[in-house]
């Protein structure tokens, strides 16, 4: 069984994987570049807000060099394979949960 992960987890993620790529990480640099409020960030990635709006997720994905699909991954696994994918988001590595989950029987 893997333990899903919050949005504050995956935000993490993406700031490690940003400041391994060589972004500056800090939230007065991410403001600056995506026009969104320090403070905000600081509260999503601290897990304060919980349900930014889809201009903020876009803002972040565009910054750290990803697409809202990033978002649709709830295990940590799935979430660094998905950013160390190709610039084309194909899936080489099955994820270990369906990011859309169908309400079949």
């Amino acid at each position: 069984m893997f333990k899903s992960i919050s949005l504050a987890e995956q935000i993490d993620i993406l700031f490690k994987h940003g400041k391994e790529r060589g972004l500056p990480v800090t939230y007065r640099a991410i403001a600056e570049a995506t026009e969104e409020a320090a403070n905000n960030l600081f509260r999503i990635h601290h897990g304060q807000n919980t349900n930014p709006g889809l201009r903020t997720l876009s803002a972040l994905v565009e910054y750290f060099g990803t697409d809202l699909g990033y978002f649709s991954y709830k295990i940590k696994e799935d979430c660094l394979n998905y950013l160390h994918q190709p610039a084309q988001k194909t899936l080489d590595h099955p994820p270990k949960t369906n990011p859309i989950k169908k309400g079949l029987p």
